[in-house]
């Protein structure tokens, strides 16, 4: 069984890679190569610090106008 599937997956593989080749010919226009792509720094890794990832943002939520209160809940429904 573990062989079928690998057998499988293989050719399964090999299709979408040919699928891929036929869509990047279809959409060349698309799909171009950015200009001095190779040049471009590769060892810099992006990073987002949080002051505290545990905490969660809060809101306050604002009120809602009194003569537009019944239109918002025949939406809501």
């Amino acid at each position: 069984m573990a062989i079928r599937d690998t057998i499988e997956n293989i050719a399964l593989k090999e299709q979408l890679k040919t699928l891929r080749e036929d869509v990047k010919k279809d959409f060349r226009e698309v799909f171009k190569q950015i200009p001095h792509f190779e040049d471009l720094p590769k060892d810099y890794m992006a990073r987002i610090k949080l002051k505290d990832a545990e905490k969660t943002i809060r809101n306050r939520s604002y009120a809602c106008p009194r003569k537009y209160k019944e239109a918002f809940q025949m939406l809501i429904q």
